[in-house]
């Protein structure tokens, strides 16, 4: 196994406060003050403009654009300082690249503001391939992100696994054919990981570096 894909939102960083508090601000300009904030949660590494279809449960094609217009605006305006990476991220994706993995990013954010926060937490160089939202026309759970990281890796789905925190992720590994992973310390817990058919659940990014080890 030398590939290893990687979720960004709850996977890499902790971005659920500002996910939250955006997508309620966006739900009170909407008019919709009465969105669950659990549902938000749940929501979360869905593509924005199926989770706002859900949370404000608008179907008008046009009121949903300009919806995610309005998110977007409010996050960038707001949120970036409220986000920050999870605990060992930064040494264990160095420690990766410097053993030669080759890493990707598997995201339902798009790709400017994902190519934003790389830059920010200054980890951008360390992968090979970035997947966002806007990249393929079938969205998380579907396999076409992962399946167009193998393909532009040349690489097999034997030799590559999917890391992330819901289970829209390993839903998405899975169909792709790839070993998948569950982080516990996101926006799903470990029995809704274990449910969507993770092969490995970890509660830490650090667990990570062993666990590829002894597939190796």
């Amino acid at each position: 196994m030398d590939t290893v894909i990687f979720d960004f939102d709850g996977t890499l960083a902790d971005t659920r406060e500002s996910i939250i508090t955006t997508m309620a601000e966006t739900m009170r300009v909407l008019g919709r003050p009465d969105a669950d904030a659990e549902m938000m949660t749940s929501m979360i590494g869905l593509p924005l403009k199926e989770g706002i279809r859900r949370a404000a449960r608008i179907e008008d094609e046009k009121a949903l654009d300009d919806a995610v217009t309005l998110y977007r605006k409010i996050y960038k305006d707001t949120a970036p300082h409220t986000i920050k990476l999870y605990p060992g991220v930064k040494k264990t994706l160095a420690t990766l690249a410097a053993e030669g993995y080759r890493l990707a990013v598997a995201t339902s954010r798009g790709k400017e503001s994902l190519k934003q926060m790389l830059e920010t937490m200054v980890i951008d160089q360390l992968f090979t391939v970035l997947k966002a939202d806007e990249d393929v026309i079938n969205k998380k759970p579907a396999p076409d992100m992962v399946r167009d990281i193998l393909s532009e890796l040349n690489c097999s789905p034997a030799d590559a696994m999917m890391v992330g925190d819901t289970s829209f992720d390993i839903e998405m590994g899975k169909s792709a054919g790839v070993r998948s992973c569950g982080v516990t310390y996101g926006n799903h817990n470990r029995f809704q990981l274990i449910e969507a058919g993770a092969d490995y659940v970890i509660d830490s990014i650090t667990e990570i570096i062993p666990l590829l080890t002894s597939q190796s």
